[in-house]
C-alpha cells in the first residue's frame, strides 16, 4: 500500500504542476482547468480507497491493492497527459503538443477506467466483493 500511496502523491502532483504554467501566465484555459480539477478529485478518492483498505484490512487486500494500482497506472497517463497540454498550451512548445495530442484520444475512455477500477478497489475494500 506504500508504493500505491506514493503513486497518488506523484499523480497529484503532477496535476498540481499542470497548474503551474497556466498561472504563471495568469490565463486558464477552461478545458485544462477542468481535467486538471477532475483528475485530483480522482486522486482524491483514490486515496481515500487507500485510507479505507489501511483501516478496514479486507480479506483479500491483494484484490484491492491489484485494481487499485490499475487504476493509478491509468490516472498517471492522464496526470502526465494534463501536464504536457498545460505546458504546450501556455508555451507554445511543439514537441508537448504533438504528445498531447497523441495521447489524447484515451483520456477520456481512461479517465473513466480509472474511476471504474477505483469504484472496484473500494467495494473490495469493504469486503463487499
Amino acid at each position: 500500500m506504500r508504493s500505491l500511496q506514493v503513486a497518488v502523491t506523484v499523480v497529484l502532483a503532477l496535476h498540481a504542476l499542470a497548474l503551474l504554467p497556466q498561472w504563471q501566465r495568469h490565463y486558464f484555459n477552461p478545458r485544462l482547468l477542468r481535467r486538471t480539477m477532475l483528475g485530483m478529485m480522482l486522486g482524491i478518492c483514490q486515496g481515500l480507497v487507500i485510507i479505507i483498505a489501511v483501516q478496514e484490512t479486507p480479506r483479500d487486500l491483494n484484490a484491492v491493492s491489484d485494481w487499485l494500482g490499475a487504476a493509478v497506472l491509468l490516472h498517471l497517463y492522464l496526470a502526465i497527459q494534463n501536464l504536457l497540454a498545460s505546458y504546450a498550451f501556455v508555451r507554445l512548445h511543439r514537441p508537448s503538443a504533438v504528445l498531447a495530442q497523441r495521447m489524447y484520444g484515451g483520456v477520456k475512455p481512461l479517465a473513466w477506467l480509472s474511476a471504474v477500477f477505483s469504484t472496484v478497489a473500494g467495494i473490495a475494500a469493504f469486503g463487499l466483493l
